[in-house]
């Protein structure tokens, strides 16, 4: 997922997303982008998620200090424009112009709620944490 972030022209990277109007974006087959997307065709979907929303985390002074991705596994229940902007609800306007020092990855790592909200974590390596 870091290379990806890093090296890959893709939708909705925390770059794009750190300077938009609303600093969160949602991703799934029914995306109009989705076909172009090798996030979803060669990362997500070969691993069992359909769906993702990503948010860059901004500071009131505008600084992106973070980042959060959701990721669902349900095909039935994908993140659309709705739960895009339901997270972005009360974005003030001065957090809207987003400083970026530089090119940021973010430190991935994957977490997943399975079974009956147990939490299951894995670094990019696959090492479980938690």
């Amino acid at each position: 997922m870091a290379r990806n972030e890093a090296l890959t022209s893709d939708v909705n990277k925390y770059a794009d997303l750190a300077v938009a109007a609303c600093p969160a974006g949602w991703l799934s087959a029914k995306h109009p982008r989705a076909r172009h997307s090798f996030r979803l065709n060669e990362i997500l979907l070969p691993q069992g998620f359909h769906s993702e929303i990503r948010l860059a985390l901004r500071d009131q002074g505008g600084w992106l200090w973070g980042a959060l991705v959701l990721f669902r596994e349900d095909p039935n229940r994908l993140f659309d424009d709705y739960d895009a902007a339901a997270v972005c609800v009360g974005q003030p306007a001065d957090q809207r112009r987003t400083r970026l020092p530089g090119a940021i990855a973010p430190q991935t790592r994957i977490g997943t709620w399975r079974g009956r909200g147990r939490p299951h974590a894995r670094q990019p390596d696959n090492r479980r944490v938690c």
